[in-house]
């Protein structure tokens, strides 16, 4: 009886550390939905990242990467960060064009190493808007079932939503400087375009959007 207990708990903890490597090399395929009348969505970042990580959150302070994102549609200090080693990250993928209204991008994204109980985060900016973005953050990845999601549109809360052309990178000729004054200070649900500088220039209404903003999906290939 000794023999058959040592025999079975050996079996389970194969099972345990053997789980996470089963999932290396397993590919999803991503589409993300512009559902916007007329905003443009930056290249999109999708990570595969065990729990501990965290993209973002709705009620916390965003990441310096995350503000990056918002503000200027540029994945770039995610990328140098996951590169750096990042414990818990499990593979990633950047789009390399925009998105526009009506159109959707398909992409992909494969795990490359050993991962512990995957999710999936994918975020864009909104690109005319002050620090708007859309996505999802840390959904369970399961290559059994697709994840289908109407998602809204979020504010990073590092910018000051003036709607003034000068800080909005997408406006022309602008140099997309900082906000004077300061953010709401945590990430949560955009209040939208709301028209109130139109005579410096600024954003005009049209660039408004309702939820949802964005159709997400992600399926195993």
């Amino acid at each position: 009886m000794l023999t058959l207990r040592f025999f079975a708990s050996a079996t389970l903890f194969l099972v345990a550390i053997a789980s996470p490597v089963d999932h290396v090399a397993q590919t999803f395929a991503i589409t993300v939905e512009n559902l916007s009348y007329k905003q443009i969505f930056t290249p999109v970042l999708t990570v595969i990242h065990e729990p501990s990580v965290t993209i973002f959150k709705t009620g916390t302070p965003a990441s310096l990467e995350l503000q990056y994102v918002a503000e200027d549609g540029n994945a770039t200090t995610f990328v140098q960060l996951f590169e750096s080693g990042l414990s818990g990250i499990c593979g990633w993928s950047v789009g390399s064009e925009l998105t526009f209204p009506g159109k959707t991008y398909n992409g992909n994204v494969t795990i490359t190493k050993p991962c512990q109980d995957p999710h999936i985060s994918i975020v864009s900016m909104l690109g005319i808007s002050n620090d708007a973005f859309t996505g999802i953050s840390s959904v369970p990845l399961d290559v059994q079932h697709k994840i289908s999601e109407q998602v809204t549109a979020y504010d990073a809360g590092t910018e000051e939503n003036n709607e003034d052309c000068v800080y909005v990178g997408a406006c022309a000729g602008s140099h997309n400087l900082r906000t004077p004054g300061l953010g709401e200070g945590f990430v949560h649900v955009h209040r939208g375009i709301h028209g109130l500088n139109v005579t410096k220039p600024g954003l005009s209404v049209e660039y408004d959007w309702r939820f949802p903003v964005a159709y997400i999906t992600v399926s195993s290939t």
